[in-house]
């Protein structure tokens, strides 16, 4: 089980990218596993069962995740990475808000941020997004470590923070980095239909005010592996059928479905270009 995400992602304005201003990742956020383990209210991820194990396992469990995380942590430091680590045992009311939220370790579902730069790689904007969370997944965004600062920081002018929360009052969901893929410049996004997604938020990331990608530049699709009894199974996370780097991606393409046969063909050019 990964107890790390990045969500340092770097985004350019089109066009002005050059090989020096690519992957300027500088840090990864971790968030401490206070409550290991799988959450029993999620009922849309047909891959993993939820198996009730004893008190011991549990902190067992709990333990080593907490273990490796910190030698990942060591090791990023040693490759001059900066990492934070958040404790959500410091959050008000930490260890009860976060008891049934062993989800809130991948920050990367309830927030990204992004990073501008002109022609010559200097940062000329920084934005940062807080995304609309599903029923079970709601309320993982550490307030006194993250929200405060960032709103802070937004006061200041240090940021732009686009915060899109509002949109949980409307079931309408769209779960991070987890749900969207950016390329590895930020110039292109895809996006695989799920109960975690919407297509109007995702519009609105992508678009000219907030991240600056193009209609032509974001890819939608549903994906789906087969189940019992002719049933699918959807893929819940965009992150989990394929990614993109710089010269090298990788996609489940025989699980994933377009709108039509040009959408398709349309992808399958943006990979092979």
């Amino acid at each position: 089980v990964s107890v790390l995400y990045c969500i340092s992602n770097t985004c350019y304005p089109a066009y002005i990218l050059t090989d020096k201003q690519i992957n300027k990742m500088s840090s990864v956020l971790f968030v401490e596993p206070i409550a290991f383990g799988s959450n029993s209210g999620i009922k849309d991820n047909a891959f993993i069962t939820a198996t009730t194990v004893s008190a011991s396992k549990a902190q067992s469990d709990q333990t080593i995740a907490f273990q490796l995380l910190h030698e990942m942590q060591d090791k990023l430091r040693r490759e001059n990475i900066d990492t934070c680590l958040i404790h959500s045992c410091c959050e008000p009311r930490g260890k009860y808000t976060y008891a049934d939220k062993g989800d809130g370790i991948f920050p990367n579902n309830y927030i990204s941020f992004h990073n501008f730069t002109d022609s010559k790689g200097k940062i000329v904007r920084r934005v940062v997004i807080l995304y609309p969370m599903s029923p079970h997944r709601q309320g993982e965004l550490p307030t006194r470590q993250v929200e405060r600062k960032l709103v802070a920081a937004a006061e200041s002018g240090a940021i732009d923070l686009v915060d899109l929360r509002g949109f949980e009052t409307e079931r309408k969901y769209l779960e991070g980095t987890g749900a969207i893929n950016f390329s590895y410049n930020g110039a292109f996004a895809y996006m695989s239909r799920s109960t975690r997604t919407n297509d109007t938020v995702f519009d609105i990331v992508c678009n000219e005010e907030n991240l600056n990608i193009p209609c032509q530049n974001r890819f939608v699709f549903r994906s789906a592996l087969p189940g019992k009894n002719g049933h699918e199974n959807v893929i819940y996370h965009t992150n989990v059928i394929g990614w993109c780097g710089k010269g090298i991606c990788a996609w489940g393409l025989d699980y994933m479905q377009f709108d039509s046969e040009e959408e398709k063909l349309a992808f399958y050019h943006h990979l092979r270009d």
